[in-house]
């Protein structure tokens, strides 16, 4: 009985040690006059959203933001800014980056003058 227990509590503690680690829901942005908003970081953790799916960052400096389909990206205006030294790109465009996903949006970005890829926290915000 006692070897048992022993065994149990090993692997109650191995399956604590292999369990996923809890993600918290970012917070929610108050923002009326966006249908859609996000605070990113450079590792692509999404801090703060109002309908926002999901944030990947597929590569370092390229990120998939996915809009909820309750905002139609192709008829808004997106607008995606960073620290202002650096550069970044994004499209609105379905891409094989981002699975070819409609209503997602796709930003790189980088070092100044776009030598480099660099992870930095960005915002998103569909207008």
């Amino acid at each position: 009985m006692r070897k048992l227990a022993t065994v149990l509590a090993s692997a109650a503690v191995l399956m604590g040690c292999l369990a996923a680690p809890a993600v918290a829901a970012p917070e929610p942005i108050t923002s009326p006059y966006a249908q859609a908003a996000a605070d990113v970081q450079g590792d692509g953790t999404l801090l703060r959203a109002k309908n926002i799916d999901a944030v990947r960052r597929i590569d370092v400096g390229r990120y998939c933001v996915k809009v909820n389909n309750t905002v139609d990206v192709s008829k808004s205006i997106v607008q995606v800014e960073l620290p202002s030294h650096l550069t970044r790109t994004y499209t609105t465009s379905p891409t094989p980056e981002c699975g070819n996903a409609a209503n997602t949006v796709y930003v790189r970005t980088f070092t100044t003058g776009g030598a480099a890829y660099i992870d930095i926290p960005f915002t998103v915000a569909v207008l």
